[in-house]
């Protein structure tokens, strides 16, 4: 599945860049202020950081206990894997690092996911505004409607009482190499985690989701200046959660392909052709996949070698 996910990315990437206008492509990328992408790329620090700050946040109620500077390379390091990862899943990377710590391993789940939905839930929020301000019409795409299908059924299907309890009870996964028993235990593990996080977590999550966000779509917009796209800041944003709403879908990586067959579709409203889409585009992959991967790499090796694999790192606080 991973191998076929990447190529299906990159083939619709090509196909994109078969159909659009390379010469325009290329000479609109060319004219890009580098004194711009330079702001947008620093951002990254305190987009993520706020990110990171709520995810230890969620994991230290769930039972962990992660001091500030750890959290934060830890987050880093993930997402250089998630990155690289068919819908970031490489993310829950973070979920072996706890459970190989001592925290149990539903707990560091419940964290994790909790952490993956706070994102995805304002992700679906703008991704509806943007359906009803593109019209429900062919330029949402089936890759959009499946992505806020999913999207919203994500709540539901991972935080409704007893729901994975007794998902566990008559589950048979030998593919996990998991007994009946050793599936309830984790989902049980799992629904305590969600106790202990509990509502008291929601209002402070909600700020740092709120804080990262607003910086996410200012690295957006000093992205589309530096392209000198006369873009309206809204136009920008529902163009840009829908489509980061797709790249989560776990058919490419970094969202290679679908992410900007999405923004030729929401920015064509605007009045942006498919060349100018595609650049700003590209530029994202930059900002936001090739520079964030480099430093989640730094953090990545900033860790004992151990822990990188079992877990095993010292609090740094």
């Amino acid at each position: 599945m991973p191998r076929l996910a990447r190529l299906l990315g990159f083939a619709i990437l090509a196909f994109v860049l078969w159909r659009v206008d390379r010469h325009a492509l290329w000479d609109r990328l060319r004219a890009a202020s580098p004194g711009l992408l330079v702001a947008a790329v620093l951002l990254n620090v305190p987009q993520l950081g706020a990110k990171a700050a709520r995810w230890r946040m969620l994991a230290n109620r769930s039972g962990a206990s992660l001091g500030f500077v750890e959290s934060q390379r830890l987050y880093w390091a993930a997402l250089a894997i998630g990155f690289g990862t068919p819908g970031r899943l490489g993310e829950f990377w973070k979920v072996k690092f706890l459970a190989d710590r001592g925290l149990a391993f539903g707990r560091a789940l419940a964290s994790v996911v909790l952490d993956r939905l706070f994102d995805l839930c304002l992700l679906f929020g703008l991704g509806v505004v943007a359906v009803l301000w593109l019209g429900v019409g062919s330029r949402v795409g089936w890759a959009g409607w499946i992505a806020l299908v999913l999207a919203g059924l994500s709540p539901v299907v991972l935080l409704a009482p007893g729901l994975v309890s007794r998902v566990a009870e008559t589950a048979r996964a030998p593919f996990l190499k998991m007994s009946g028993a050793a599936l309830a235990t984790g989902a049980a593990e799992y629904s305590g985690g969600l106790a202990d996080i509990g509502r008291r977590s929601i209002l402070p999550a909600v700020l740092w989701t709120t804080a990262g966000s607003a910086m996410f779509f200012l690295q957006c917009w000093l992205i589309a200046s530096s392209l000198s796209l006369a873009l309206p800041l809204p136009a920008l944003v529902l163009a840009t959660a829908l489509a980061n709403l797709v790249s989560f879908l776990p058919i490419t990586i970094a969202g290679i392909g679908t992410r900007e067959a999405a923004l030729i579709g929401g920015l064509a409203s605007s009045g942006v052709v498919a060349a100018d889409a595609v650049s700003y585009s590209l530029l994202m992959l930059l900002v936001f996949f090739v520079c964030g991967a480099a430093i989640g790499a730094l953090a990545w090796a900033s860790l004992p070698a151990r822990s990188r694999f079992t877990g095993s790192a010292g609090s740094a606080n």
